[in-house]
């Protein structure tokens, strides 16, 4: 989407295919009864740096409060008038982050990792990775460079469903260390 106020709008559900739309802001639209709300921002949260604005029907501030606690950019009750939302929409998109290059190729001493492709090479041989694996890479790879918590990891390649299965992480981390990690005992790249 190149810009918030002109066509193409894209309405999608939500998976990690968002990613690939590569959307400038987000509106979330949420009902005051949809119970993984927050777990659907997370989410998102994991897959995109874009702002997020939540159109919601639950005006209480602790509903407002815990969008925010979740990465939420903007929060606008319902009903609400049509140039409110085109406000904070703006607002969102005028606040963007920069966007990442598109489909970047990552190389690390012992291993090069291209997005777009979803290959991954070590020391010149390709490495074939689960669907899962790859996931849980793609998801670190994003987020090169900050801490990402065992729950936005859960919650980002599994779901909202998984945030309690913290087991999951360090097995799938130990895997990509064997495959990726020149010493995955002393892992330079994968370290929690």
């Amino acid at each position: 989407m190149a810009t918030i106020w002109r066509p193409p709008y894209r309405e999608t559900t939500l998976s990690p295919a968002v990613t690939s739309l590569h959307p400038d802001v987000i509106l979330l639209d949420w009902s005051s009864t949809d119970r993984i709300a927050l777990g659907q921002l997370e989410q998102l949260r994991a897959w995109t740096r874009a702002p997020v604005v939540v159109l919601s029907d639950n005006d209480e501030v602790g509903a407002m409060v815990d969008a925010f606690d979740h990465g939420a950019y903007g929060y606008v009750t319902k009903p609400c008038a049509i140039s409110e939302l085109a406000a904070r929409l703006h607002a969102a998109y005028r606040r963007r982050p920069p966007r990442p290059p598109v489909d970047p190729v990552i190389d690390a001493a012992s291993f090069s990792v291209d997005i777009g492709a979803q290959t991954v090479t070590r020391d010149g041989q390709r490495v074939e990775l689960t669907a899962t694996e790859w996931k849980l890479l793609e998801v670190l790879l994003r987020h090169r460079g900050t801490t990402v918590s065992s729950r936005t990891l859960l919650c980002a390649v599994w779901g909202p469903a998984y945030t309690h299965e913290a087991h999951y992480v360090r097995i799938y981390l130990h895997r990509l260390r064997q495959k990726l990690e020149r010493d995955p005992n002393h892992p330079r790249h994968l370290v929690t």
